[in-house]
């Protein structure tokens, strides 16, 4: 196998960790996930729950970022951005992988060899799927859902300055819903054809 990657941006709640992992073992390469936030805990001493949630989420909102310290240089976001971006580009380069989140399409959407995937999921789906992995009530699980995507494509917007999930930044855009074996099939038929 071509040292080619495979992205997964996803849906909260559409299992794209989940197919993640399953790709990166049927193809018996590795699937990069808590490996960043680890590798990235190592370089610039962050407490490792403050890299994940900063790491994938934008700065705060409009005030926030209007009275943030970025007139006295980069915020600890901008940090945790730069080397996200680079360990993404180093893991592309050094292994054939999966890597899950973290706007890697983008970082890596100039790359020859990269499969650029969107996972979504219709609402109800992704609702009951919440639901049945974090023991959550309806209600809690649509909140969540709602608030982790808003979160997403915020994060995704404020680096990338492109909307987040636009099915032309992707080679291929899959649901969930359809099935794991469907999605699994889909995502490795597909990536014979990435040049």
């Amino acid at each position: 196998m071509k040292n080619r990657v495979i992205t997964i941006s996803r849906e909260f709640g559409s299992g794209g960790r989940t197919i993640g992992k399953k790709v990166a073992e049927k193809l018996e390469i590795p699937c990069y996930d808590a490996k960043i936030i680890q590798e990235m805990v190592k370089e610039t001493g962050f407490a490792p729950d403050y890299v994940k949630e900063a790491g994938e989420y934008a700065p705060g909102g409009f005030l926030s970022n209007a009275f943030s310290n970025r007139m006295f240089g980069p915020t600890n976001e901008d940090i945790l951005w730069e080397y996200q971006y680079k360990i993404i580009k180093q893991l592309a380069e050094k292994e054939p992988c999966v890597i899950v989140g973290r706007c890697a399409d983008y970082i890596l959407r100039n790359r020859p060899h990269c499969m650029r995937i969107f996972l979504h999921a219709p609402a109800e789906y992704r609702v009951k799927r919440i639901m049945r992995t974090e023991n959550l009530s309806h209600d809690a699980a649509l909140t969540k859902a709602i608030q982790m995507n808003r979160k997403r494509s915020d994060n995704y917007h404020y680096y990338t300055h492109q909307p987040w999930g636009l099915s032309r930044n992707y080679h291929l855009t899959l649901d969930t819903s359809l099935g794991d074996d469907f999605v699994l099939d889909s995502i490795c038929e597909g990536l014979k054809h990435i040049q």
